[in-house]
């Protein structure tokens, strides 16, 4: 309700707080028409949608604002949003999707043998280094896209996640943003990696859990 409140009425459906919050708030209204069925909560997803997809640079990314160039980052949680709204029967557009994986390719950092296995940032930033986090946004990102469990820039990337595991033991959480996505790259190929992955990553979180004061149970 809160989140219907603040959504701008009519065409807009713009949500306060930049891209990522508008994002995060549509995968929001996605589940929720999706788990109930609510068509009130429809229209709510639909005009978020739409918010997002006219956001879009025309080089295909998003970043913090409508028509910025994009940033893998940004573009990852975009897209997150944009197949939530796929699976609740929300169309989107193709040209869209091709624009986007336009722009995805642009951020490929990996090595000669596998240059999709690995992304940074920003296409244009001097020095393109791959970024842990970043190459599990975008492995997730042509997951949605359509690439196969056996596509082999596929594969490339997830032996350098699984180089990169959520530590046996550890005092801090670490980069739970490279954990989000990775987890779930890894969930969508299945197997032995990720029963490895699941299990490592699930210690991680419980052993990391704050025990005591206000935030107990918080991390």
């Amino acid at each position: 309700i809160y989140l219907a409140q603040v959504q701008q009425q009519g065409q807009s459906g713009e949500l306060p707080g930049g891209m990522y919050a508008h994002a995060l708030a549509t995968i929001a209204f996605c589940e929720a028409y999706g788990i109930s069925g609510d068509e009130r909560l429809r229209l709510n997803a639909q005009f978020a949608i739409k918010y997002l997809l006219g956001a879009q640079h025309n080089a295909g990314g998003w970043r913090y604002g409508p028509g910025q160039p994009g940033d893998m980052s940004a573009t990852g949680w975009v897209f997150l949003a944009i197949r939530s709204a796929q699976l609740t029967g929300i169309p989107v557009l193709q040209g869209v999707l091709t624009r986007a994986e336009r722009f995805i390719d642009t951020c490929a950092v990996g090595p000669q043998e596998a240059p999709g296995s690995r992304y940074t940032y920003l296409p244009t930033a001097p020095e393109r280094l791959e970024k842990r986090s970043l190459t599990a946004a975008g492995l997730l990102t042509r997951e949605y896209l359509g690439w196969r469990q056996d596509e082999s820039n596929l594969t490339a990337g997830a032996e350098y996640l699984m180089k990169n595991q959520p530590p046996e033991r550890a005092t801090n959480l670490g980069d739970l943003y490279y954990y989000y996505y990775a987890t779930q790259v890894l969930h969508h190929l299945e197997g032995d990696d990720f029963d490895l992955w699941n299990y490592r990553m699930r210690e991680h979180l419980i052993g990391n859990q704050e025990q005591d004061g206000e935030v107990a149970g918080s991390w």
